[in-house]
C-alpha cells in the first residue's frame, strides 16, 4: 500500500535475493569478521547510540509517549500535547497537557521503581498498568475513542482471539520489474542496513550480556549471523520486510535474560500473540514508550568505559553516538565512526 515506485511483489523478491546474497556472507563468516574489525571504542559507543536512539523513539510523538514532536524551525520541540495536527503532528495547544503522556509518565515511575528494588519483569508491569487503564473506554487517557476508528478497533478488541490469515501475502513474490534501476537501489539499500546495522546490533547485544570474549568473538555467533541471515529469506516467503536482529532485545538481557531458553520462551508467547491480535495490535504507544526510554537509561552505562581523555576515542565515541538518534539509523553511526 505504499506510494513509492516499487510494487508489494517486487520488494518481497528484492527482500528474497537479499536474504539469499546475505546468507553466504554469513556462513563463510565474513559478518564475524566484519563486526570485529570495528574498533573497541566504537563497539561500546554503539551501545550508548542505539540506547539514545532507542529512548529518542519512546520520546517521539508517533511512536512513544509524545514528549518530542515536530517542530518547523528547530525540527523537534517539546510536544505531549492535548491537541495535534492529525496530518503533521505539529501541535494545536496544551504543550505538556496531554492525558496520554503523563499516564506514560506514571508507568516510567513504576517501571523505574521496580528496577531500583531489582523487581523482575518491571517493564512489563508498567507497560501493563498503562495498557490496562487505557482499555477503559469513556476516559481522557482510552486507546478508543467514541469515534468511527475507535468504534472499529473497540470491536475488534473484544473478539480477544482471532487469528489473521496471511494468504494474500503468502508467497506474493515477483522478479517482473528487476530490469528498474530502482529495484537494485533497494537492493543494495536492504543488503548495506543488513551488514552493518543489523550486524551492529546484534554484536552490541553481545556486548551489554557480556558474552564476548578477549579475541572479539563471543558463544554461538556463527549461529546467530547465519539465523538472522536465513530468516530474511523465509520472511519473504510469508510477506514481510527483511528479518533483523531488533535493539529492543537489549530489553531482555537487562532483565536477566542470557541463555537461548529466553529466546525460546519468547518465541512461544510470539506464536500465542498470532492467536491474540486483538489484544496485542492495542496495547498503545504511550505504553510502550517508558519501557523504550528505561532502556536507553540502562544501556548508558558503558559510556563510562569509554577514553574520553584520549582525544582519538573521544571523537570517535562521540560522532558514532550522535548520528545515531539524529540520523535515525545505527548503521550510519557505525560508518561515521
Amino acid at each position: 500500500r505504499g506510494s513509492g515506485s516499487i510494487s508489494y511483489h517486487t520488494a518481497m523478491a528484492i527482500v528474497l535475493l537479499e536474504g539469499c546474497a546475505f546468507l553466504p556472507v554469513s556462513a563463510l563468516g565474513l559478518r564475524g569478521k566484519l563486526a570485529r574489525l570495528i574498533p573497541h571504542t566504537v563497539r561500546l559507543a554503539c551501545a550508548v547510540g542505539i540506547g539514545m536512539f532507542i529512548a529518542f523513539v519512546g520520546l517521539q510523538m508517533n511512536q512513544g509517549v509524545g514528549l518530542v514532536g515536530p517542530d518547523k524551525s528547530t525540527l523537534v520541540t517539546i510536544a505531549a500535547c492535548s491537541e495535534t495536527d492529525p496530518v503533521t503532528g505539529a501541535c494545536l495547544g496544551g504543550k505538556m497537557e496531554s492525558p496520554t503522556f503523563w499516564l506514560a509518565v506514571v508507568g516510567f515511575l513504576i517501571t523505574s521503581y521496580g528496577l531500583m528494588k531489582n523487581v523482575k519483569g518491571s517493564m512489563i508491569y508498567g507497560i501493563v498498568f498503562v495498557t490496562v487503564v487505557s482499555w477503559f473506554r469513556g476516559t481522557q487517557v482510552t486507546t478508543f475513542p467514541h469515534t468511527p476508528l475507535g468504534d472499529s478497533n473497540y470491536n475488534y478488541f473484544k473478539k480477544v482471539v482471532d487469528f489473521h490469515k496471511i494468504q494474500s501475502t503468502l508467497g506474493a513474490i515477483s522478479f517482473t520489474e528487476f530490469t528498474k534501476s530502482e529495484v537494485w537501489f533497494a537492493f543494495a539499500t536492504l543488503f548495506y542496513v543488513d551488514l552493518l546495522g543489523t550486524t551492529g546490533v546484534l554484536y552490541t547485544m553481545a556486548e551489554i550480556g557480556g558474552f564476548v570474549e578477549e579475541d572479539g568473538k563471543f558463544e554461538g555467533e556463527y549461529m546467530a549471523y547465519l539465523v538472522d541471515a536465513g530468516s530474511s529469506v523465509v520472511g519473504s516467503a510469508l510477506g514481510v520486510t527483511t528479518t533483523a536482529t531488533y535493539v529492543e532485545s537489549s530489553a531482555g538481557l537487562r532483565e536477566g535474560g542470557k541463555t537461548g531458553l529466553t529466546a525460546v520462551i519468547i518465541g512461544l508467547y510470539f506464536l500465542a500473540s498470532m492467536f491474540l491480535t486483538p489484544l496485542v495490535t492495542n496495547v498503545p504507544r504511550w505504553a510502550v514508550g517508558p519501557s523504550l526510554v528505561m532502556v536507553g537509561v540502562l544501556m548508558m552505562g558503558v559510556v563510562k568505559d569509554i577514553r574520553w581523555g584520549e582525544t582519538k576515542e573521544a571523537v570517535t565515541a562521540f560522532v558514532t553516538i550522535l548520528l545515531m538518534p539524529l540520523t535515525y539509523s545505527i548503521a550510519n553511526g557505525i560508518i561515521a565512526g
